[in-house]
């Protein structure tokens, strides 16, 4: 992939083969280039609300496309991702949250936000928006997401992840395990788990499909099988 951001080698496959399938979570199935112009329009509007370098978006959404589509337009704006899992109760996300200095919350759908006081944007906010993004150079050194802990003995900690140790870890994944645009992949860990990243990134940037799947097959051995 060389020495880039992570939604450079996403959006080079937007051009060379926009067709080709990204993401399917069941639901919704987004080409390479239905993926590009959902998260442009998405990250044009995190753009205007002030998203950049060293910035924090905290991500509250389930496993789906949508999770993707976010994270993307997190990234292109230069931002850092924060994923959060939809099952965590609400005072642990608020806390978490406030200690990441979240300057804003993208979430779908009904959920509970009781106690968040940082600037929430439904996923949709970008549908007026416009497919194009001009992009931005990116340091390497710059953040690209902050994962928490568990805090299973402790308060958690939030760890910060820049584009370099990123890029580290798409560039070793694909190299140990082969992949390429012609593979399809499954994901399956909690998103707010750091073996997300694993999951996708390494799959996204090869040009290969990313299948997430449902909560009752990723419960079965057998059926993930």
């Amino acid at each position: 992939m060389g020495a880039r951001c992570v939604v450079a080698g996403i959006s080079e496959h937007a051009f060379t083969a926009a067709g080709r399938l990204a993401v399917d979570d069941g639901k919704v199935r987004l080409t390479f280039g239905e993926l590009e112009r959902r998260s442009n329009q998405l990250a044009n509007c995190l753009r205007q609300m002030g998203a950049g370098p060293e910035t924090c978006i905290a991500l509250l959404l389930d496993r789906s496309a949508n999770f993707v589509i976010a994270a993307m337009a997190v990234m292109k704006s230069g931002a850092a991702y924060l994923p959060l899992d939809v099952t965590t109760p609400i005072e642990r996300t608020a806390a978490i949250l406030a200690d990441a200095d979240a300057s804003a919350l993208i979430t779908a759908g009904d959920v509970n936000l009781d106690g968040v006081t940082c600037p929430v944007v439904r996923l949709d906010a970008g549908s007026n928006q416009s497919r194009d993004f001009d992009d931005q150079d990116i340091s390497l050194e710059s953040l690209v997401y902050v994962i928490y802990t568990s805090g299973s003995t402790s308060q958690p900690k939030g760890v910060e992840i820049t584009h370099a140790n990123l890029n580290n870890l798409i560039q070793w994944h694909q190299r140990a395990f082969g992949v390429t645009s012609a593979d399809r992949a499954s994901q399956v860990a909690g998103v707010g788990f750091d073996a997300a990243v694993w999951e996708i990134w390494p799959t996204l940037t090869a040009g290969a499909s990313l299948f997430i799947a449902d909560d009752g097959t990723r419960r079965s051995p057998q059926a993930v099988a």
